[in-house]
């Protein structure tokens, strides 16, 4: 059901219906031109070869506010150029000084910092791990 509603483009739409339910340009989805872009792009190598074992979520998220993309404080900016790309996922072979993730910031200040906690949430083993499966269970319509 989820791959014919991403195929058929329906799960692009709602998408869609959401950015401009927020006051956004629903039109981003399809002309990445329209989106802002950072000054500062900067890659995150692989100090060693092997398997992506795991990613520590919230070590990235805290990556991301520090570039930009989030808030510290409730009355921090968040600035929509910011953000990273994770270029290696779970279970990816990865050779040490390849690229694990891109960062897009404006700013130089945490750059240093965030590209160590970047390689912090990567742990990076010998043996590649089992995938896991995409969906884990379905919930009987009659109980929502």
């Amino acid at each position: 059901m989820l791959t014919d509603l991403l195929r058929s483009g329906k799960a692009l739409e709602k998408f869609e219906d959401f950015v401009a339910a927020q006051g956004g340009n629903p039109r981003v989805t399809r002309e990445e031109r329209l989106l802002p872009a950072a000054r500062i792009i900067s890659e995150v190598t692989a100090h060693s070869a092997g398997y992506v074992q795991a990613i520590h979520a919230e070590k990235v998220g805290q990556a991301a506010m520090l570039l930009g993309a989030g808030r510290e404080k409730k009355e921090s900016q968040i600035d929509p150029a910011a953000g990273l790309i994770l270029h290696k996922k779970v279970g990816d072979a990865v050779n040490a000084g390849e690229t694990l993730a891109v960062l897009h910031t404006n700013g130089q200040k945490h750059l240093d910092e965030v590209k160590d906690i970047i390689l912090s949430s990567y742990t990076i083993g010998n043996v590649k791990p089992h995938p896991k499966p995409l969906v884990y269970g379905v919930i009987p319509e009659n109980v929502l």
